[in-house]
């Protein structure tokens, strides 16, 4: 386990020495790498200045608190308040059981030295202090019950403000670094930061005030021994030196590598072995003997170096003698008492030596609860800020305010476009993807935009719609600027059939009617008609289901056993997840059917599909494209096409498109070539 120290110099002082900035640790098959600046001290000297800056991080914070409290409060008043209760009544619960222990102690004491007991103090002490557990679970049977509601309450209202705030972030917003990590803990099943951050909070404040009053109570009953602050004194030093002791991973920066080549190959050949997609090439190739035989091979070369997680690893680093002096920490308590016994005459009882003992615990608890709550209170804090600002997150395109259509004109009236000198580029690269595109659409004409694969086709129908602004120049519609009408009403008006054919994860009912939005409950009839004009009535009947199938079901089963499968348990995860498998032209068209249902719904002015038909065989593609053209009316429709066909014989104007420039352009009668 050597340590080896990387040194990292500035591009241009290859000559200068500078000082080491990385080391690394081999364990077993892994190499950890740490940031010499996060070499940190021991725990201990870690956990109180990170205790203490969580601790003043949570008060700067308070709006957060404040925030968090209005919120839940505004969900589930009466529970919040109860739940706040019960936990405050738990936390007091220690110091209740404490009192009345010494009570009863002190009572046998005086019974074993002969002196008068109270026997009705020892019924009644005796009497409450076996209803408290009953009384403790009560209060821990409706907390449970309070945080739960709470919980789901809290986790499904930030879930859908959460849901509401994605569906609003348009591609360039969406795509920028700082909102993917703002928005990258939208689980739908683990979407609880509020309440978590919230729960950590009080599980310090309450922890704090149990082994407060605990250790105040044990305070006033010993008060009268001498030895009571030497005791908690030398009671404290077990927690602490467990912290000093302790040099885990927390709080370092580092990787982990994997830097044997005999387990990287195990790994590869065990999900090349494992892997579904891999399945038919491995049944077909016959490869099985050859996969089994290397894995062999690879298994004998790594030996018994430790393959085990780089956490466990990293803790059988440390030493017997220390591990031996940490454990020989907990007995100081009991060795200074023995001591006390042997060379001073000061008489200590039973009784108090039993209350000290458990105020004492309650001090080691508290010391390691706050340890650990420190570790996850300041991640915890951070989720909750950053729950709290996606609903602050502004979309970096800007809405227009003008409403589309200007005027009263319905469907029948096609949109005018017109691109100025467009140049683009996506977000974040360098390569102009379009340059210098002119061309004008007039209401109601039929356009196909020819090229190969990478000419900018697809580009140009990004453009369309504002899911994405040009990079320069100017897009018009209607004789005004694109980016001067409301998002909304433009992309409402338009109905587009994307080369990314996709089916959603809801049933083929919901996928063909989201085609009109605001048609909120389509008929039969309109849902028929729909998948009639994609071609899709047919694969769609032969279903069992039909309308109700969802091809790919959000996996929500779980399957736990032990020993055998429950073989009709395993039948029942497996029905109720199971996947129906269609062609890539079956899913084609569903989407076709989709933008049927989208232009039955009325108010679509223009239209584009960009080729919509790859995995469509020549009959097909025949029948979509003159079932769209016969919907067209006089709506504008634009066909991309990386080929001349008859959809060009039918064309006012054809665009021809390479290397993202706009070639040439006319109609098929003046046999424009690539």
């Amino acid at each position: 386990m050597g340590i080896t120290e990387t040194t990292e110099k500035p591009a241009g002082l290859e000559d200068k020495p500078t000082k080491p900035t990385l080391h690394s640790v081999q364990l077993g098959v892994w190499e950890i790498v740490f940031s010499l600046k996060s070499k940190s001290k021991s725990t201990f000297f870690k956990f109180v200045p990170s205790a203490a800056t969580t601790v003043l991080e949570t008060l700067s914070l308070r709006w957060l608190v404040v925030r968090m409290l209005k919120d839940m409060y505004s969900l589930a008043p009466l529970q919040l308040i109860m739940y706040v209760l019960f936990e405050l009544c738990q936390s007091l619960q220690g110091g209740a059981v404490m009192y009345l222990n010494s009570q009863i102690l002190n009572e046998i004491t005086n019974k074993m030295s002969g002196r008068t007991t109270d026997t009705s103090r020892i019924a009644w002490s005796c009497l409450m202090r076996i209803s408290l557990p009953f009384v403790s679970s009560w209060f821990r049977k409706h907390s449970l019950h309070d945080a739960a509601l709470i919980k789901n309450r809290v986790s499904l209202h930030f879930m859908e403000k959460s849901i509401h705030t994605v569906l609003r972030l348009d591609l360039t917003t969406a795509e920028d670094s700082e909102v993917k990590t703002k928005m990258a803990d939208s689980y739908f099943d683990d979407s609880d930061e509020i309440w978590t951050a919230f729960e950590g909070i009080f599980r310090v404040l309450f922890g704090v005030l149990r082994s407060f009053s605990q250790i105040t109570l044990a305070f006033a009953l010993i008060r009268q021994h001498a030895s009571a602050p030497t005791f908690f004194a030398l009671s404290l030093i077990q927690p602490l030196a467990t912290l000093a002791g302790q040099d885990d991973l927390w709080g370092k920066t580092y990787a982990v590598f994997c830097i044997n080549k005999a387990y990287e190959r195990l790994a590869a050949l065990h999900r090349f072995a494992f892997a579904d997609n891999y399945r038919m090439d491995r049944l077909s190739d016959g490869v099985a003997e050859f996969i089994e035989k290397e894995f062999k091979k690879s298994r004998a070369e790594l030996g018994d170096t430790p393959i085990d997680l780089i956490h466990y690893q990293w803790m059988r680093r440390r030493t017997l003698v220390v591990e031996a002096l940490r454990s020989l920490t907990s007995d100081f308590t009991m060795l200074y008492f023995a001591f006390r016994v042997i060379f001073s005459s000061e008489e200590i009882t039973f009784g108090s030596l039993v209350i000290l003992q458990e105020a004492a615990v309650n001090m080691q608890r508290t010391i390691f609860m706050l340890s650990f709550e420190s570790k996850n209170l300041a991640s915890r804090i951070e989720d909750a800020k950053n729950v709290y600002a996606r609903f602050d997150i502004k979309n970096l395109m800007k809405d227009g305010d003008v409403s589309y259509p200007i005027n009263d004109a319905s469907e029948k009236t096609g949109m005018k476009l017109e691109f100025r000198n467009v140049y683009f580029k996506y977000p974040g690269t360098t390569k102009t993807v379009l340059e210098d595109i002119s061309f004008k659409i007039e209401p109601g004409q039929m356009v196909v935009i020819v090229g190969v694969n990478g000419s900018g086709k697809s580009s140009t129908i990004k453009l369309f719609n504002r899911l994405y602004d040009p990079t320069d120049g100017e897009i018009l519609v209607d004789g005004l600027p694109l980016t001067s009408y409301k998002l909304k009403d433009i992309r409402r008006a338009m109905a587009i059939l994307r080369q990314d054919h996709t089916s959603y994860p809801l049933s083929l009912r919901l996928n063909v009617a989201l085609g009109s939005p605001d048609n909120e409950y389509p008929s039969d009839e309109e849902l028929s008609n729909a998948l009639r004009a994609g071609g899709a009535d047919a694969f769609v009947e032969k279903l069992p289901k039909k309308l109700d199938t969802v091809l790919n079901p959000v996996k929500l089963c779980s399957l736990r056993f032990r020993g055998e499968t429950e073989e009709e348990l395993k039948k029942m995860v497996d029905e109720k997840e199971k996947t129906t498998d269609v062609s890539g032209g079956e899913t084609q068209r569903l989407a076709a059917a989709r933008t049927f249902m989208r232009l039955g719904g009325g108010g679509i002015r223009f239209l584009a599909a960009d080729e919509p038909t790859s995995a469509l065989d020549p009959e097909g593609e025949y029948e979509l494209f003159s079932r769209l053209k016969e919907q067209r009316g006089g709506k504008t429709v634009v066909f991309i096409t990386h080929r001349f066909g008859h959809l060009t014989k039918y064309a006012d104007t054809i665009l021809v498109l390479k290397d993202g420039r706009l070639v040439e352009s006319g109609n098929h009668s003046k046999s424009i070539c690539l």
